[in-house]
């Protein structure tokens, strides 16, 4: 037996198991972890709400959006992308999950307006 914690019969070095395995413990990319059953690399609608929630400590203050690129369009570059949006302290923090820069987060400040961010936003995984 090791001594992670021990939950449903599950000894895992992260909380709770996924069938036969453990969770995979994920950064958020500004600070805090979540865990879910998806490996590293993935990034989902699901997965973005996580990592907002861990950002805010709440499910509820946190949003998905369609990300509008200018003009009002729901387009980054000619792909549609998405995000999920939350506030804390003050900031904003949009969690992208589709199109160009899928598995980036972007910190907005105050302002909690998603746009198609960059590549040199910091990454989640």
């Amino acid at each position: 037996m090791g001594t992670a914690p021990d939950n449903d019969g599950c000894e895992c070095s992260t909380p709770m198991c996924c069938g036969a395995s453990c969770k995979t413990v994920h950064s958020n990319g500004v600070g805090q972890n979540f865990f879910d059953c998806n490996g590293q690399g993935s990034h989902n609608q699901a997965q973005a709400q996580a990592a907002c929630t861990a950002y805010t400590g709440n499910a509820s203050a946190s949003s998905p959006s369609n990300v509008c690129c200018g003009f009002g369009v729901p387009i980054c570059f000619g792909q549609t992308a998405d995000s999920v949006c939350g506030s804390a302290n003050g900031t904003c923090c949009c969690w992208q999950y589709s199109g160009p820069n899928a598995g980036r987060v972007q910190s907005e400040g105050s302002n909690c307006k998603p746009s198609c961010g960059s590549g040199s936003d910091p990454a989640r995984n």
